[in-house]
């Protein structure tokens, strides 16, 4: 029983790095267009959603799984 609480316990940081995990597809995009910073974020309507720096500004990186392609926005 001590073994397995303490696999666990040394496996939780791993899960939750996996989650955090940018995609390959959004890496790519990022670093074409120098955004930094890149992290995920939860979006409306189930969207995966990350957030970078472009230019000392917030932009938005959006997924679509269904059309794999990236979308950038930069804050109105």
């Amino acid at each position: 029983m001590k073994r397995m609480i303490l696999t666990a316990f040394l496996m939780a940081p791993m899960l939750a790095c996996a989650q955090n995990a940018v995609p390959d597809i959004i890496k790519r995009f990022s670093e074409q267009q120098n955004i930094t910073d890149v992290k995920a974020v939860d979006a409306p309507g189930g969207v995966k959603s990350w957030v970078g720096q472009y230019q000392d500004m917030g932009v938005n990186l959006f997924f679509d799984a269904r059309r794999p392609t990236c979308d950038f926005r930069l804050p109105i």
